[in-house]
């Protein structure tokens, strides 16, 4: 497994780091790493290495290595994985559901009784990614962020 800097990828600004799945060769987008959090470069190369440990291009599943290479290994790490996935999915709201009910079943595991109940909502139950009570998803992602900062 390597890594390499690139000045940008000029068909993906966007993107932070890509990997080759087969080799492991993750390549960094300097002109997008440049302006990212620590928290979210941690994010971005657990992610990458997911791909590759998991031998996969799909992005739920390399968040959820990343997810649980971080989680509970600093203070707010679900949090801040959260808002990393956020930050370098943004449009993609299914990916973005999906990292968010990960951090709820770990802060879960971890004994969060209120983890538990959002667990239960039909917004979080609900796996396929189909819109579904809208009126709760700004209050099922308050009580997410104020769960999992109770988690630490």
């Amino acid at each position: 497994m390597t890594i390499r800097f690139l000045p940008n990828f000029p068909e993906n600004p966007s993107n932070p780091a890509r990997c080759h799945v087969p080799t492991g060769k993750i390549e960094i987008n300097q002109s997008r790493w440049d302006f990212l959090s620590p928290e979210d470069r941690d994010f971005v190369l657990q992610h990458e290495i997911g791909h590759y440990a998991h031998q996969t291009y799909d992005e739920s599943k390399a968040d959820e290595y990343a997810l649980r290479q971080l989680a509970m290994k600093k203070p707010y790490s679900l949090s801040n994985f959260i808002k990393s996935v956020r930050n370098v999915a943004r449009h993609d709201h299914k990916r973005i559901k999906n990292a968010e009910r990960n951090a709820l079943k770990i802060a879960a595991e971890n004994g969060s009784q209120k983890a538990k109940q959002l667990l239960e909502l039909p917004f979080y139950a609900n796996a396929d990614g189909k819109k579904c009570w809208l009126f709760l998803v700004p209050i099922a992602i308050i009580a997410t962020i104020i769960i999992i900062k109770k988690t630490k």
